[in-house]
């Protein structure tokens, strides 16, 4: 009398999903092939003849590198939150520095707009598509007057002087600070460099602008200005910001919105949206901003609010 076996067609997709799932399961939990190896037998074991059929698919998903897609965010202003520890502000330059090539990562790909970072004959063209303003400007100012420290990024690229000379002035003016032109960078505030490297990245008409905690040296006062002008230029010319910050109350400029913790994104959302996961925030360590964390209170007590609300003139407008 035959055995009753279960056909051929069905084996191979219970053996795609089963070692596929047990591949991914060795990949976060397993640390070398020694262990690959011992799962493997162990599975052998209680799995029989079975075990051929998924194999294949145990090792792919155990090699295969891990990928994190930001997907398709041109022209939009996508926000990046992290925790406030000193490890997520290495996390950050890293990241930031990933995105043109400055570094490059040791497992998986970094695609800038179909080009991949590794590819070394298409760096010039990755940094041409993304200009980054760091967290202390000073950093990254090369010159003793504005005007020259703009103008540095395009020499650099064969610019004509007739056309640095109008980019210059619509860079300046799009930033509000036309008069700093043949301003002294070492007698400007904090605020007024981090506008001037914004400038020089605006007048390279970088189509990606890279923000590593660029108010973290400014005020209160001169992060709103800053972030008012940043998120006019992507309104009007379409640039794509990436805002990398610990202040949580910068996440409602964003369209979207990422939260890492440990270089693993916890949280992907509309700033809205995002803080409405009061569980998750606080078990990731993030405070939310005092006007949404007010709202959220008011809610509980059995206010007629959302709780996702951003600003003191939403808060009054649901508690007339």
């Amino acid at each position: 009398m035959k055995k009753n076996s279960l056909p051929l067609p069905f084996k191979l997709l219970l053996g795609i999903i089963v070692g596929g799932a047990i591949g991914l399961f060795c990949r976060a939990n397993i640390q070398s092939t020694a262990g690959l190896m011992q799962v493997l037998v162990c599975l052998h074991r209680l799995m029989g003849q079975f075990i051929m059929f998924c194999v294949p698919l145990i090792i792919l998903g155990f090699i295969m590198p891990s990928i994190t897609t930001l997907g398709d965010n041109a022209g939009k202003f996508l926000g990046i939150a992290l925790l406030l520890a000193y490890l997520s502000s290495v996390f950050a330059a890293t990241f930031a520095k990933c995105l043109n090539a400055l570094i490059l990562p040791t497992e998986g790909d970094v695609i800038v707009n179909g080009m991949n970072t590794k590819d070394e004959t298409k760096t010039i063209d990755i940094r041409k598509n993304i200009g980054m303003a760091f967290q202390n400007p000073d950093n990254q100012i090369v010159a003793s007057i504005v005007e020259e420290d703009i103008a540095f990024g395009m020499e650099n690229l064969g610019i004509d002087s007739i056309t640095m000379d109008k980019r210059i002035d619509e860079a300046l003016d799009s930033l509000g600070i036309k008069d700093l032109r043949y301003s002294m960078t070492s007698k400007l505030s904090g605020g007024q460099k981090q506008k001037v490297s914004i400038a020089g990245i605006i007048a390279m008409k970088s189509k990606i602008i890279v923000l590593d905690e660029p108010t973290s040296m400014i005020d209160k006062n001169g992060r709103k200005d800053l972030l008012d002008k940043v998120k006019r230029l992507n309104k009007d010319e379409s640039i794509t910001v990436i805002l990398i910050s610990h202040y949580v109350e910068e996440i409602s400029y964003a369209d979207r919105v990422l939260i890492f913790d440990e270089g693993k994104i916890i949280a992907d959302d509309t700033p809205r949206n995002i803080i409405l996961q009061k569980d998750k925030l606080e078990k990731a360590g993030i405070v939310l901003p005092y006007i949404p964390k007010l709202a959220t209170s008011l809610k509980e007590c059995g206010k007629n609010l959302i709780g996702n609300e951003f600003t003191i003139d939403e808060l009054c407008q649901y508690l007339k």
